[in-house]
This record gives C-alpha cells, structure tokens and sequence, in this order.
C-alpha cells in the first residue's frame, strides 16, 4: 500500500548494516533505504535482488557484505567471485547504478 519511494540510496548487506540504527540521520537530506539482513551473504543479496533491489530502482547501492560468507568457510576467492556474479546481476538491470 506504501512502498518505499524510487531512486533512494540503497543500503544492502549483512547486521553491520541492520544494527546501523543512525544511518536516516548520517545522510541528513538523502532518501535512505535499508534492505539489509541479519546473516546476509553475497551470494543472498544476488539471490534476492528481484525483491530487495531491482524495484526500488536506487540511484546508488552500498553492499556491505562478504564476512558472513568468510565466517561460513569461503574462500576470499569464492567471496570475490560472489561478488563478481552480483555486480553482473545488477548490471544486466541497472547498468549505470554505481556500487559501492
């Protein structure tokens, strides 16, 4: 009944991003966006991006991501090639949105 509006700036990833509970407040001005979870892996947010990115349409997205997949036993080169998958998922819908 009230999504949240388009072209916010998205924040995606793991608790780091959750528990940032001033995250509104230290980007006065901006349209913030928080779709982070609890245990997010990269491998998560390229899964769910048809839900947790795509109809948003961000101007921007900051993941922050990748110490859950290490904690679970991947290997820096398996988390980089997550990545990897996730910014060509992106790209194949929102060519132009910069990743950070």
């Amino acid at each position: 009944m009230n999504p949240p509006p388009k072209h916010a700036v998205l924040f995606i990833g793991s608790s780091g991003i959750v528990r940032w509970t001033t995250l509104a407040a230290d980007h006065p001005g901006t349209t913030i966006l928080n779709r982070a979870f609890g245990g997010n892996q990269i491998a998560d947010s390229t899964h769910f991006a048809d839900r947790m990115i795509f109809p948003y349409e961000p101007r921007i997205i900051f993941i922050r991501a990748g110490g859950n997949d290490l904690h679970a036993g991947h290997s820096p080169e398996e988390v980089f090639s997550d990545y990897k998958v996730f910014v060509a998922t992106v790209r194949a819908k929102l060519a132009e949105i910069p990743i950070a």
